[in-house]
């Protein structure tokens, strides 16, 4: 199916990629010099998908010999305004942006929201997806590496920010009591404790799955200490 794409839209991001067609469906691709770099968006994806966040499910291909992340293409999902839209959520999205919230500490994804807030779209029922996993675990959202390590210094600095995160999350955590918060990040780690979450990092495809995952389970038990239950 790769091989049939044909591109009929431009990149819509920093990386390289595009709108590709084929038999009347439309796929977006974004393509990456480093092989690691899109198994890691993937896997990433993949944990927040268990951990109960929205993603656009992106699958790794190659195309035209690029390593590339593959997502059906929704124009259903806009960004919005964030000044007015981050200030009107209904619950729902609220719970949808503490779980992004705690799944990129866990992850490390200081790009969550996205520069322009664009990482975060809405469908039309509403629903919040994150739809860019590129800047998880050991990759910056451009390519360089980072270090992933045994620490939940993002606790602090994803929310305390001149940038987009900060002024998203600081703005929806200012307005949910600890109880709420305590519940959300219950349900989280519940999930990010079962069997099906381990398989998502062996299967990976990465040579570091098992570092990332016991990494990913230290950070999980800092972060409940961090938020006390």
């Amino acid at each position: 199916m790769v091989n049939d794409l044909r591109k009929v839209g431009s990149a819509k991001g920093s990386n390289p990629g595009g709108v590709y067609e084929t038999t009347g469906t439309r796929y977006y691709l974004k393509h990456y010099k480093n092989k690691d770099q899109a198994l890691t968006e993937v896997l990433a994806a993949n944990v927040y998908e268990c951990l109960g966040i929205w993603t656009l499910d992106p699958v790794y291909t190659e195309y035209e010999g690029k390593p590339s992340v593959m997502t059906l293409f929704r124009d259903d999902l806009k960004v919005t305004e964030p000044k007015f839209y981050f200030g009107k959520l209904t619950d729902g999205q609220i719970e949808s942006i503490i779980r992004m919230y705690l799944g990129a500490i866990l992850t490390k994804n200081w790009d969550i929201i996205g520069l322009e807030y664009d990482n975060v779209m809405v469908g039309e029922k509403g629903f919040l997806y994150s739809i860019d996993q590129g800047g998880a675990f050991t990759f910056r959202a451009r390519g360089s590496r980072k270090e992933y390590g045994p620490d939940i210094d993002d606790f602090t600095s994803l929310r305390y920010n001149d940038g987009a995160s900060g002024a998203v999350f600081s703005k929806v955590l200012a307005e949910v009591d600890n109880t709420t918060l305590v519940r959300i990040a219950q349900n989280m780690f519940s999930l990010g404790r079962d069997l099906e979450l381990i398989r998502e990092f062996e299967k990976s495809g990465l040579s570091d799955w098992k570092n990332l995952f016991d990494t990913f389970t230290v950070r999980m038990d800092l972060l409940q200490k961090e938020i006390g239950f």
